[in-house]
């Protein structure tokens, strides 16, 4: 069976696709699994799409409130793009994008449309992408506030990993609004988590590009792989747990012993 890296060439499959396997494929290979979120606590995601229109309303309505606030989406080297653009597209703005990441985004296959959404000058737009770590420190967020000397009066900070199931789990429930527009409250995706403090207000919602618990136990089965290979380390007796029903779900799958089930380093950046 050749080999495909999914890693470097995603391959998209449809719910209707997944009901009838590729008789070369099906039981005859084995399968390099992306685990990240192989957990019961990660079962499902919203859409991307359901994800995206969210946040974009949080944030319009912040802006709607103070028209001078900073809008930071948080971002990876590759990844996270339709976040940003999206967040864009509901202000009627251009996105900000360091020189770094414009390099690597000059290799994806962007519209016509997105490409027009980028900004090279950091001064003409108060929508920027930034590394994702910076939305998880108020004061790296306060320090870029501060960098703009008096032209900003806040920060809207948008912190998109799937991770933040876990904050929304913990969130107060008193957190299921945003301020809209003249400072009225609005309703809220009960996924979303907001956190105030200061100037800066950080909107953490469960976007992710890796598949849930629930994905990973219909592409195993339905491909039903000889062998199971999880490349990311799954760290805890839950996930595992949860890595072994998947491998159940396969038919009988053979699960490697030994380091990559337990002690491995990721081997790229989520």
């Amino acid at each position: 069976v050749p080999k495909t890296d999914v890693a470097s060439h995603p391959i998209s499959i449809s719910s209707s696709q997944l009901t009838t396997p590729s008789r070369r494929v099906r039981g005859a290979c084995v399968l390099a699994l992306d685990t990240t979120y192989c957990s019961h606590k990660y079962a499902s995601f919203p859409s991307q799409r359901r994800v995206v229109e969210a946040v974009a309303k949080c944030v319009v309505a912040e802006v709607a409130s103070n028209p001078k606030a900073l809008v930071l989406v948080g971002s990876y080297t590759i990844g996270k793009e339709a976040v940003f653009f999206g967040v864009a597209r509901a202000l009627g703005r251009r996105v900000y994008i360091g020189a770094n990441k414009r390099r690597v985004m000059g290799c994806l296959d962007l519209t016509d449309e997105e490409k027009s959404l980028v900004c090279e000058d950091d001064t003409k737009t108060n929508v920027h992408a930034v590394p994702l770590g910076y939305t998880r420190s108020h004061k790296k967020l306060e320090s870029i506030l501060k960098h703009y000397k008096g032209k900003y009066t806040g920060v809207v900070a948008v912190c998109p990993t799937g991770w933040s199931l876990d904050q929304q789990a913990q969130a107060q429930p008193k957190l299921t609004a945003f301020c809209g527009a003249r400072g009225k409250p609005s309703a809220m995706e009960p996924f979303v988590t907001c956190k105030r403090k200061g100037r800066v207000v950080t909107y953490s919602v469960p976007y992710s590009e890796h598949s849930s618990y629930d994905e990973l136990r219909s592409f195993v089965s339905w491909l039903q792989p000889k062998e199971l290979l999880p490349f990311v380390r799954v760290s805890d007796q839950d996930a595992l747990r949860g890595l072994k029903q998947v491998a159940r779900a396969a038919g009988g799958a053979r699960l490697p012993v030994g380091p990559s089930t337990g002690t491995c380093a990721p081997t790229y950046q989520r």
